[in-house]
């Protein structure tokens, strides 16, 4: 059995094989991924992955679940494959106007100002403002653990 790498999944591979390895390899790629369209099957290696602990304040407690955050170190192939899809589709993928994560020029600092914006329209009109948070990801810790 082969040493997971630096940056790779189970199979090994990094993104500096593809990046490297014989032009060939192209041709090889899109053969696969025309099979996986055509007959509709994904390999069961490209929804499996490493799950690597990140430590999250390393001047915290190091025994704390809660002080570590996780990344899966998924097959670059199947990266590739789910790249293609995207940039294939990418006209058809859309979100929410006020979906602020995993979008590319949005982050937490959107989400505050349109919150401060939405509290400060109702406010200055003499409503008042109740405002609850919900961290799913803690919620469903819990109930799992």
């Amino acid at each position: 059995m082969t040493q997971v790498g630096k940056a790779s999944g189970l199979d090994g591979i990094s993104a500096e094989h593809l990046k490297y390895a014989h032009p060939s390899i192209v041709f090889y790629l899109k053969q696969l991924f025309n099979l996986i369209l055509i007959y509709g099957h994904v390999p069961d290696a490209f929804g499996q992955g490493v799950v690597v602990p990140l430590l999250k304040d390393r001047l915290g407690d190091t025994t704390d679940l809660n002080n570590y955050t996780a990344i899966t170190a998924s097959c670059v192939i199947s990266k590739v494959f789910e790249l293609c899809i995207t940039n294939q589709f990418k006209n058809l993928l859309c979100s929410h106007p006020l979906q602020f994560g995993f979008k590319k020029g949005s982050g937490c600092q959107n989400a505050i100002f349109t919150m401060q914006q939405c509290i400060n329209y109702f406010t200055q009109r003499g409503s008042t403002v109740f405002i609850s948070a919900l961290d799913a990801s803690k919620a469903l810790t819990e109930f799992v653990m």
